[in-house]
């Protein structure tokens, strides 16, 4: 009976899980293999009688026991396609992937960007809880991450670690020659701050910190520019020079080597670099051509190569990379996956089918901890991998 009752309120948890995420009750029915009118029952208990669900269809996660919280993201995970990505690269340390049903079925480009604000508010709800008992999180740029800050807004207690404030951190820096736009990864910081710790906690920003040091400067002028940008506080506590040897960090290491979980999203080839439009490509010195010949997309800014080039296009990308002045591959690998019991690592939260090639060959390369994306692209995923 007690087995019974157990599967009951995982199906009610897993129910008020997505209708909080706009889904109607005969979506649900299919995913949960329960008939629309168990679906009500369900829905109505969980808001009626539990209070796991309220009208404005946010679940309340605090109120649904963890082991009934756990269980229902295991109803609802994505076993095959965990397996399956697991199975084609044994070294990655991929450990789970959530889903969110936020988008229709065919979704175009501009049917993505309008689901942004609802991915980023159903994905926030995991976001809370990877971050809830860390102290050091990493942040990337972009517009999903921009809705999953704006998604943690809605579901986070205000200033609830402004006693103990996490400490965020941006890990790319500013387009050279526009001002300071939403979404950078200096902004979502100091927003994060703001609503994790009633603006508490340390402050970085990277305003006026180029992005890339133009690739047609002289090894020269590089130098000079590298010694200019060491001048920046921020900079200079969260990112080593990059010709150091370790006996050189100051106690404690750089702050970049201090970060227990990032948050990151991707670009995909037409789109890498794709931060305000194409200003980025500009500062690279290059075409949006050249560069979609190269790389299957960037994560976290760092460009990530077509698989099969030749010798001399990887140099090519190398020496692109060289010019990127934020998070490096290296330390992006030296994350740790764990703090103690609770994830931690890279998350990885993207939106759209189109993202399917940069986020295979993330995992591939083992540069992703968990998987935050929404169902067109799982399906995408799970097409490539012949699940």
């Amino acid at each position: 009976m007690r087995k019974k009752n157990e599967n009951h309120d995982v199906k009610m948890a897993a129910a008020a899980r997505l209708a909080a995420e706009g889904k109607d009750q005969r979506t649900i029915g299919r995913r949960l293999k329960i008939s629309q009118s168990g679906v009500s029952r369900l829905l109505k208990e969980a808001e009626e009688d539990r209070g796991w669900l309220v009208r404005t269809l946010h679940v309340i996660q605090s109120k649904i026991p963890e082991e009934v919280r756990l269980q229902a993201d295991k109803l609802l995970a994505p076993h095959e396609l965990e397996r399956r990505l697991r199975d084609a690269w044994r070294s990655t340390r991929l450990r789970e992937i959530h889903v969110f049903d936020c988008c229709p079925d065919g979704a175009t480009a501009s049917d993505i960007d309008a689901c942004l604000p609802l991915f980023g508010r159903a994905a926030a709800t995991r976001v809370r809880e990877l971050i809830k008992p860390l102290h050091v999180i990493g942040v990337a740029w972009g517009a999903t991450l921009a809705n999953i800050v704006r998604g943690l807004e809605q579901v986070c207690e205000a200033g609830a670690r402004q006693n103990n404030p996490v400490e965020f951190v941006p890990l790319c820096c500013e387009p050279l020659g526009f001002a300071q736009v939403a979404g950078s990864a200096s902004l979502l910081a100091g927003q994060l701050n703001q609503i994790i710790n009633q603006g508490r906690g340390k402050v970085h920003s990277f305003t006026g910190v180029p992005a890339f040091i133009p690739t047609d400067f002289s090894p020269q002028d590089r130098a000079t520019v590298e010694r200019l940008l060491r001048q920046v506080e921020s900079y200079a506590h969260i990112f080593p020079p990059r010709h150091t040897s370790p006996n050189d960090a100051p106690p404690g290491g750089y702050l970049v080597q201090q970060v227990q979980l990032v948050l990151t999203s991707v670009g995909p080839p037409e789109k890498a670099l794709g931060f305000i439009n194409d200003g980025l490509v500009h500062n690279l010195r290059i075409e949006r051509s050249e560069l979609q010949k190269h790389v299957v997309g960037d994560i976290c800014g760092v460009l990530i190569p077509q698989p099969g080039l030749d010798a001399d296009s990887l140099r090519r990308v190398e020496e692109w990379n060289q010019a990127w002045t934020g998070i490096t591959l290296d330390q992006l690998r030296a994350i740790p996956s764990r703090v103690g019991d609770h994830p931690a690592g890279r998350v990885l939260v993207s939106i759209g089918i189109n993202k399917v090639p940069i986020v295979l060959e993330a995992v591939r390369l083992d540069l992703v901890d968990e998987l935050l994306i929404d169902s067109s692209l799982a399906a995408g995923l799970a097409s490539a991998l012949g699940v």
